[in-house]
């Protein structure tokens, strides 16, 4: 061969994402063919079979495959003469300079080839410290793993070190086979399932994952391995079973500042039912392994969690100790798929519980995230009929509900005695909902929904309706509130009874309907007994037969009504059998009676409020009264009749020489005849107007609160029928009006 210059390049170049026979190109120079070595995704290819070399007059060149190339292929070629000495010069011989010169040349690219292989090499930097890097003997590092000692030297040590305790992991099995150059299909006596649970290499080489495919216990390249290459197959089988002492197994969560501590310790942050023996199914009693969890839990209280895929069956009470919870997975329980759907049989999170049975809650305990439903139910379910048993028991303070839902029950929650329920995101199908007696200090129950979950697929209407009782605040339940709570369908949506200072605000309670209400009785909001300064605020009801709002109170025990909306066919708005309302900012709309009053006692005061649609009258008073007062600021829309019947008159006062105005009304009938002096409970902006039965005088005087400013500041004689009417400034009164 000619001279060449030997370049000071690499040996070795490679090409990905190429496709095609080529050409591919070497910029280093060779002396022959054979001074290159190909390897297409590691297998070592041959000359002329596998590919063809064309050499320039440089000594760099390219080579053309046989076959082409696809994108995932890697191509790589390297120098690679043989490392051997192919000239001898004898004594007194010639010395030819070409001779010389091929020696050289190949001298040079066999340095550069083992250059170009050291720099593939683990390599120590140059400024490094000396240590030791040669390998223990053979019989001493068999079977070990090669590590580095605190000193940077090379030792080796048992692979068991790096495990603390005893784990099973997983089996590796090896086959191996032999190339022909032609077959491409190989056996495995193990499935890897999948790509990544095998390794292969041709002798010794490891090959791409795109180089082959699996299908079961075959593996088959996408080229046959070169005759006579040793190939092996390593499979890792999965692992299933894991044992040990988790107390000696250390875990770190990774992050900065995180601690060591054992698996154990972490396990234990979290106590399942699965840790106890329940067995989730549905059918096995999980009570037992319930308390036993709970009780695991201690005086320290903690949570006891349900995983998903459970629903456990309470056939006995169970009993939720002091400061403890039964935490479901769910962040929300609701209906599975919409209104038309009832499939809470499927879902997992849930306790079936025994009709029998309750769970009781102990001071600061409760339940979040669970579903509860009877045993026994089937879904949709056919009304109430079957509806038995009370799912939750409170048995002593602060207990609460969370993100729950309960169906099937005679009753959902019931306390007596306890205080500070909290109750929240409760979905509930029973045929009683909540009731809470005897709290002597707040209950807090808000947005949750009392609605026909069970039963909403069967498409009844009638199978819709509940004889009891959403919600229930009785004896007592001393400034309880109620915050966005819904019912649908109940006999009563909400009962006030022999409560103090109650407050629902934003509620409402609505009914079935066809037409007009269909629940026979039916009543919105009840507000009765001794209760007093209970406020409806916001509120709204609908579809009520007899009701939306309902008040029999005490005598002078006061309700308070404000920005409240009745509608749906209901027969009154606001019916009041007994205590003192204010009405206010409300409005009812298409009702039979707007506002109804049956007590002669009561007091009634309605302001801003609106009345359209009525069938027969705005303010319905079946008894004579004196003591509603209406305002000038109410609208009537479209009622064009009677806003109140002849039931109702002004207040009558007799007349004395110092009359004292009652502190609520503006109108007042004067009987007697005797003389008008004074007149008592003006205030600045207070308006009257007095109408006489008789005759008689007022006097004009000043100087005093109760003194009457009279016009031309002359007396005033009465005629019967006769009228003045008065402006009080803060100082006295004054005429601004009079009918002789």
């Amino acid at each position: 061969m000619s001279d060449i210059a030997i370049n000071p390049v690499t040996r070795r170049v490679q090409f990905t994402g190429n496709t095609g026979t080529g050409p591919y190109a070497f910029t280093f120079n060779v002396l022959q063919s054979s001074d290159i070595v190909v390897y297409k995704n590691n297998v070592l290819l041959a000359e002329t079979a596998d590919y063809t070399v064309s050499i320039a007059a440089n000594g760099t060149g390219n080579i053309t495959m046989a076959v082409a190339l696809v994108l995932t292929d890697i191509l790589t070629i390297i120098g690679g003469r043989e490392l051997s000495r192919t000239t001898d010069f004898v004594t007194a011989g010639d010395l030819l300079a070409s001779s010389l010169n091929e020696q050289l040349d190949s001298n040079v690219i066999m340095s550069q080839q083992l250059d170009e292989r050291f720099g593939r090499t683990i390599s120590v930097p140059p400024g490094d410290e000396d240590k030791s890097l040669d390998l223990p003997l053979a019989a001493n590092r068999a079977s070990q793993v090669l590590v580095f000692d605190t000193e940077g030297n090379v030792t080796t040590e048992n692979g068991s070190a790096f495990i603390t305790g005893s784990v099973l992991g997983g089996n590796f099995i090896v086959n191996t086979g032999t190339g022909d150059g032609s077959n491409t299909v190989f056996g495995l006596t193990a499935s890897p399932g999948v790509k990544t649970n095998v390794q292969v290499y041709i002798d010794g080489i490891y090959q791409d994952k795109a180089s082959f495919s699996i299908s079961g216990q075959t593996l088959t390249f996408s080229e046959a391995p070169p005759v006579n290459a040793g190939i092996e197959f390593i499979i890792g089988e999965s692992v299933t079973q894991i044992t040990g002492d988790a107390a000696a197994l250390t875990y770190n969560q990774g992050a900065t500042g995180a601690q060591d501590r054992t698996v154990k310790s972490r396990l234990q942050d979290f106590v399942s039912v699965k840790d106890f023996g329940a067995v989730g199914n549905g059918t096995t009693d999980d009570t037992a392994a319930f308390q036993a969890a709970i009780n695991a839990l201690g005086s320290t209280g903690g949570s006891v969690f349900v995983p998903y895929t459970m629903k456990c069956l309470i056939d006995s009470n169970l009993t939720v100790n002091a400061n403890c919870g039964i935490v479901g997975p769910h962040e929300f329980v609701g209906s599975p798929q919409d209104n038309t759907s009832a499939s809470y049989g499927n879902l997992g999170g849930a306790l079936i519980i025994n009709s029998s049975a309750t769970i009781t809650l102990k001071g600061g305990s409760g339940l979040s995230g669970l579903l509860l439903y009877r045993k026994g139910m089937t879904f949709p379910a056919a009304g109430e009929g079957s509806f038995a048993g009370t799912a939750v028991t409170a048995d002593d303070d602060d207990v609460f509900i969370s993100k729950c839902m309960i169906l099937g029950f005679n009753k959902a929650f019931y306390s007596t005695g306890q205080q500070r329920q909290r109750i929240e995101y409760l979905y509930m199908d029973n045929k009683n909902g909540i009731e809470i007696a005897n709290c002597g200090d707040i209950s807090y129950i808000r947005q949750c929904h009392a609605w026909p979950f069970a039963s909403i697929a069967n498409g009844v209407l009638a199978n819709y309706q509940r004889t009891g009782t959403a919600y229930y605040i009785r004896d007592l339940g001393d400034w309880a509130k109620l915050t966005d709570c819904f019912s649908y369908g109940y006999f009563r949506g909400f009962i006030i009874d022999d409560a103090n200072s109650v407050t629902l605000l934003g509620c409402g309670t609505d009914n079935t309907y066809s037409g007009s209400p269909t629940h026979t009785n039916s009543i919105g909001i009840v507000v009765q007994g001794t209760s007093t300064e209970v406020s409806l605020i916001g509120c709204e009801t609908a579809a009520q037969a007899t009701a939306g709002v309902y008040i029999n109170t005490d005598d002078n025990n006061p309700t308070k009504i404000s920005d409240h909306r009745s509608w749906g066919g209901t027969t009154h708005g606001i019916l009041i059998d007994g205590g003192d309302v204010n009405i206010n900012d409300s409005n009812m709309r298409g009702v039979v009676n707007g506002i109804s009053l049956t007590d002669t006692s009561s007091t009634v005061t309605i302001s801003t409020t609106r009345f359209s649609g009525l069938t027969t009258s705005a303010i319905n008073n079946t008894i004579s009264t004196s003591k509603i007062f209406i305002d000038s600021n109410n609208d009537f829309h479209d009622y064009s009749g009677v806003v109140a019947n002849v039931n109702l008159t002004a207040q009558s006062l007799a007349s004395a020489s110092a009359v004292t105005l009652p502190n609520t009304g503006s109108v007042f009938n004067i009987t007697g005849t005797t003389n008008i002096n004074t007149l008592g409970q003006g205030w600045a902006g207070r308006q009257v107007s007095l109408m006489f039965n008789g005759v008689l005088t007022v006097a004009n005087a000043t100087g005093s609160n109760t003194s009457i400013r009279l016009s031309g500041a002359t007396n005033f004689a009465t005629t019967n029928g006769g009228t003045l009417t008065l402006t009080h400034n803060g100082t006295q009164w004054y005429e601004t009006g009079r009918s002789a």
